[in-house]
């Protein structure tokens, strides 16, 4: 018997395996909360989102993931520099988003 965690993959409730492709959501977020010093209001409700994602399919509240990432993206333009560049890429790769 082979160990999901060691293969990079997870079971799902119906026994299908999901292959994770990128980072869990709330540890992208807490990167973002030690880059970004103060971040503006407007994506903080979306930083308290993806704290509590692992992944693009999970909810918070009503709100899917996936329009999580997209709305902190459309609000994130004050935070610059090389972290957030990374950051950005990475969530928009996520979502596929190109903006």
């Amino acid at each position: 018997m082979t160990d999901d965690a060691d293969s990079g993959t997870v079971p799902s409730a119906f026994n299908r395996v999901v292959v994770i492709r990128h980072r869990p959501l709330h540890v992208i977020a807490r990167e973002i909360e030690r880059s970004w010093q103060f971040p503006t209001y407007r994506v903080r409700p979306f930083l308290l989102g993806m704290r509590n994602l692992d992944h693009i399919t999970d909810s918070f509240g009503f709100q899917p993931g996936r329009e999580i990432v997209r709305y902190f993206l459309m609000n994130a333009v004050d935070w610059k520099g090389p972290t957030a560049a990374r950051v950005k890429a990475e969530l928009g790769e996520i979502i596929g988003w190109k903006p």
